[in-house]
């Protein structure tokens, strides 16, 4: 289950590249952060901080999607069979990729579980917290502040949506 999640991921990722509509990105976003959530709520003892990591990301989406529909709000959805012929041939080769490879990631999702079985709860909670991965976390709360802020002050009430009816 692990391998397929970690190939959906990464083949989502390679994917994103040649993404141009912004709701498609924004799906695809949204497919990568439920991901994220879960393979990080298997890994760990308590899901509550992926939890939380996904409602603040789809929260941060949210706005964004409102943003972005009511500016491109006319721009026609097109499926590429191309982008969707690539996504199959690279999730199909990631996961014969990683299945051939099984004893290799058996080596390491034991030492990853040796690991885990010997930390605590707290411990794993410090980890996100602590110096190299705070920088990160409160880059990611300004962000969506500041988001949230400008979107609010750009759209207002007596106007109506963000573009203009002619």
């Amino acid at each position: 289950m692990l391998i397929l999640l970690i190939s959906a991921i990464t083949s989502l990722s390679i994917m994103i590249i040649w993404i141009s509509h912004p709701l498609s990105m924004g799906f695809t976003l949204l497919l990568m952060t439920s991901i994220t959530a879960s393979i990080n709520s298997t890994m760990k003892m308590t899901s509550w901080m992926s939890y939380i990591m996904f409602i603040v990301m789809v929260g941060g989406m949210l706005i964004l999607f409102i943003y972005m529909t009511s500016i491109a709000s006319n721009e026609k959805f097109k499926l590429s069979l191309n982008l969707t012929v690539l996504q199959l041939i690279t999730s199909t080769s990631l996961i014969i990729f990683m299945m051939k490879n099984k004893k290799i990631l058996m080596i390491e999702n034991q030492d990853m579980l040796n690991t885990l079985k010997n930390m605590t709860t707290s411990s794993l909670m410090n980890k996100f917290f602590n110096f190299p991965s705070s920088m990160m976390t409160v880059f990611l709360m300004m962000y969506l502040l500041i988001t949230l802020i400008a979107v609010t002050k750009i759209s207002s009430i007596q106007k109506g949506p963000l573009r203009q009816k002619t």
